[in-house]
């Protein structure tokens, strides 16, 4: 009894001090031993649309390996992008807020040093982070690569973070790919060039199309031949840049497919948060000729994106829910689900609840840019130049304007959109300060002339 009396205290203290060891500074340590259950992959293709997947009914076989994945968890209908391009977009996505609050609104913009982005986050957890990119002007968004230990822009993403991924296969990880086959100007490698020339969609010649086409790359026109400014686009033009577009998301399919089956070989997939959106759509000459095959105005085809997010044991397979949610629902989503704390900073909401429980989307508006707010049968698009109001359920390609005929409903949205744009704080009006390499880059993309 004397002796164990004595060791006591001796005893209490080592636990102590263990304790603070393990928790210093409020960071948990992770070791083998206490690694989180699961890592995190989030993949965004550029200017991808919902509507030209299989899994969102598109006939074309565009995305097998998408398609599978939709199946193996759930797929949302309805996702809101923040932006109608990637500065907008992607900051929101990777920090749950919206632009006016990120700060970012075009390339050379320095993201808003006081909130923190999902990177940062899980750094702070213990995880190994990597922001992998094809196209090479992300790095210009300043502060994106905050809280990454790698920040990536390569031609080869899915080489790149697979060999990424044996490194740190043995510690929780939060990897980005960002994929950017689908935006203009629309070149897949063979044999995707062709794969969608003659299908039933389009019954004409392959060699005739080739012909015609090779020369018609355009740079002062966004990589698109002069006759799209000129109003001059013929259908069997559209029909055209429509299955090279097609050929470009079947290529990243392909990409991510070899990705997912490395993920299984190295037994990561059931460990793995997997979630796949875009940052926006595109315009496939849906509305005014002028903004065909680029992603310039607020349509619809440019603000729905696809969500799809599969994880084992968490994520029920093949579930659709069609409640309209948006982009910076994904990072409080996957906080939710690594059961840590979120960032007060953060402006969506998890959508965790909405997936298992069923339980109603508390936010009643979707939010985009600084001009549009869009309900599940509504959407105003309200700038100093434009004002447009659609009924979605009757009219889904927004071509019937009901401004004068639906005063109070304009009026009605018109108010919670003000409301909304109060909230905004004041964006610093710097010129975005590019090197000229960066700014031919963004040239060779259409985002700057």
């Amino acid at each position: 009894m004397k002796t164990w009396k004595s060791k006591r205290p001796i005893s209490f203290l080592l636990i102590l001090s263990l304790i603070a060891a393990i928790f210093i500074s409020g960071k948990f340590i992770y070791t083998k031993t206490h690694r989180p259950k699961k890592n995190v992959i989030l993949i965004i293709v550029d200017a991808l649309r919902p509507d030209h997947l299989g899994c969102y009914g598109y006939e074309r076989k565009t995305s097998p390996n998408i398609d599978n994945l939709a199946k193996e968890g759930v797929l949302f209908t309805q996702t809101i992008a923040q932006g109608n391009c990637t500065p907008l977009s992607v900051p929101s996505i990777l920090t749950s807020t919206y632009p006016h609050t990120h700060w970012v609104k075009d390339f050379g913009y320095q993201l808003n040093p006081s909130i923190l982005t999902l990177a940062q986050v899980l750094k702070d957890y213990g995880y190994s982070t990597g922001f992998i990119s094809e196209p090479d002007i992300l790095h210009t968004i300043r502060g994106l690569e905050r809280g990454f230990d790698i920040f990536n822009e390569t031609g080869e993403v899915t080489k790149t973070a697979i060999d990424w991924l044996k490194d740190v296969r043995d510690r929780p990880f939060l990897l980005y790919l960002h994929y950017g086959s689908p935006h203009c100007p629309y070149r897949p490698p063979p044999p995707y060039n062709r794969m969608f020339l003659a299908d039933k969609f389009k019954r004409q010649d392959k060699d005739t199309l080739e012909a015609k086409y090779q020369w018609a790359y355009d740079p002062i026109y966004l990589q698109i031949p002069k006759q799209i400014a000129e109003g001059n686009l013929a259908k069997e033009d559209v029909d055209y840049y429509i299955s090279q577009y097609d050929g470009e998301i079947r290529f990243d399919d392909q990409q991510i497919g070899i990705l997912l089956k490395r993920l299984k070989r190295l037994n990561l997939d059931k460990k793995t948060i997997i979630i796949l959106t875009a940052d926006h759509g595109e315009d496939l000459a849906d509305h005014d000729i002028n903004n065909a095959f680029k992603h310039s105005s607020a349509y619809d085809v440019v603000l729905k994106v696809p969500l799809i997010i599969k994880c084992t044991d968490i994520i029920p397979e093949n579930k659709i829910i069609t409640q309209q949610v948006q982009s910076i629902d994904i990072m409080p989503t996957i906080i939710d689900m690594l059961k840590i704390k979120k960032p007060e900073t953060t402006e969506g909401v998890s959508l965790l609840p909405l997936i298992l429980k069923g339980k109603e989307y508390p936010i009643p508006y979707a939010f985009s840019r600084s001009c549009v707010i869009r309900t599940e049968e509504w959407k105003l698009i309200c700038n100093r130049r434009n004002r447009q109001l659609y009924n979605l359920k009757k009219d889904p390609q927004e071509l019937n304007n009901l401004i004068e005929q639906e005063k109070e409903k304009f009026i009605f949205l018109k108010e919670k959109l003000d409301n909304w744009r109060k909230q905004a704080v004041a964006i610093p009006k710097k010129p975005a300060q590019l090197t000229e390499e960066e700014k031919e880059r963004l040239r060779s993309l259409g985002y700057l002339h």
